[in-house]
Order: C-alpha cells, then sequence, then structure tokens
C-alpha cells in the first residue's frame, strides 16, 4: 500500500477517536444537566417542606429525647399557652411571653425557632390564636368578630387574611364546614 493509504487509514482512526471523544463529553454533559435538573427539583421540595411546616401548627412539646435548655424553655412555653392562654392578649408578643417565663425575649425566639421548625415568635403565638379561633367558630355560635376578640387578633382583616393562609378557607366557611361534620 502506499504511503497514502496508510496517512487515509490513519486518519480515519484519528477521526474515530474524536467521535469517541465527542460522545462521551455529550454523554457527561447530558448526566451533569440530569444531576442540575435533580438538585433544582430537591431544593424545590425542600422548600415546598419548609413552607408546609409554617403553615402547620407547632409541635406542642419537644419529644423526650430532646432535653437542651431550649427544648425545657419550649416545653415550659407550650404548657403557659395551653393553660394560661396569653395569647388571647392582642398585647401578647416576645417580650410578654419572656416576663411570664422569667427569660429574656432572645431566648424565647431562639427557642422557638429551634422548637416550633424555624418559626418566629409572632408566627408562633398567631398559630395558637388560629387554632383557638378555630375551636370557637367549630364549638360556639359567637360571631366572626366575637371570635377574632377572643382570639386576641388586633382586626378582622389581618385575622381573615392568616386565618385563610392557614386553614385554605374562610373563618365562615371553615364554620359551616364543622358543623356538616359533628
Amino acid at each position: 500500500m502506499s504511503p497514502l493509504g496508510y496517512i487515509r487509514a490513519d486518519m480515519i482512526i484519528f477521526n474515530h477517536y474524536y467521535l469517541l471523544i465527542a460522545i462521551l463529553a455529550l454523554a457527561w454533559a447530558m448526566s451533569l444537566v440530569a444531576i442540575v435538573v435533580l438538585y433544582i427539583k430537591l431544593r424545590r421540595q425542600q422548600h415546598e417542606n419548609v413552607l408546609l411546616q409554617q403553615t402547620t401548627a407547632p409541635p406542642r412539646a419537644p419529644t423526650a429525647d430532646t432535653e437542651s435548655p431550649e427544648a425545657r424553655l419550649y416545653k415550659r412555653l407550650c404548657t403557659l399557652m395551653d393553660e394560661q392562654q396569653p395569647y388571647a392578649d392582642p398585647a401578647c408578643n416576645r417580650e410578654m411571653l419572656a416576663s411570664l417565663l422569667g427569660t429574656n425575649h432572645r431566648y424565647v425566639d431562639q427557642c422557638i425557632r429551634k422548637c416550633a421548625g424555624g418559626i418566629n415568635t409572632s408566627q408562633f403565638v398567631n398559630n395558637y390564636r388560629l387554632e383557638h379561633a378555630a375551636r370557637l367558630l367549630a364549638q360556639t355560635d359567637e360571631s366572626v368578630n366575637i371570635v377574632v376578640e377572643l382570639s386576641g387578633f388586633g382586626n378582622r382583616t389581618t385575622f381573615t387574611t392568616l386565618f385563610r393562609n392557614h386553614f385554605k378557607t374562610t373563618p365562615t366557611d371553615y364554620r359551616k364546614a364543622a358543623r356538616q361534620n359533628t
């Protein structure tokens, strides 16, 4: 064979290597894209889980295996909220809770954030208010305005907005549904 034939055969083999490298690079790029898409889906799901935690009521008390100082304070706070219902006072805030617990408001904020799924003190108090309002709507014939006052909300507009966000329905529709289920 002439030298020209060998060059041509070498070039064909050389081109096959380039083609193989190109296919491997394309496969690598496609797997990288798949990994990025999977990562984005995972982050979106984590974000949805955080939102779901924020819209549900916080746990009432930490589990027995979590007895850190924050967990003990959180347990005391939940007991206080259940027994004395300070959330029914529209002035209830972190300073009031700290005073009732004999600590400072930063520590109250920290224990709520750590033990109640990352929510802040205002959200924590409003969750108790909303649960109380839901019980009143389901169990009494009080008007919505009276329920707003008894639950510690400053005004009906704020109450209705928070109630709708929390329960995905209006207070009036919630009452109707609760009455139909009993």
